[in-house]
């Protein structure tokens, strides 16, 4: 983070991703669905990264398995079958 700034008295920035979890009421959402919604939200998540560079495609499955292991699983294998 960049020092503080001298104006007349000191500004200073908001450090916004301090305390902030993005992860947990994704997975409480994701717990909340059906079965069948799980796999189709999965199916669009998936066919939307079609075409994504595969580094790009590890770090987002890395993400959502951060949310719900199941759900990064469940993307991770519809991004294999489409290699």
């Amino acid at each position: 983070m960049s020092p503080p700034l001298a104006i007349g008295d000191f500004a200073d920035q908001y450090d916004h991703r301090e305390g902030n979890d993005d992860f947990t009421p994704a997975g409480k959402l994701f717990r909340s669905m059906s079965a069948e919604d799980q796999g189709r939200l999965i199916d669009t998540i998936a066919s939307a990264m079609e075409g994504v560079p595969e580094d790009i495609d590890n770090r987002q499955v890395g993400y959502f398995h951060k949310v719900e292991p199941g759900y990064g699983n469940g993307i991770m294998k519809c991004l294999v079958k489409s290699y």
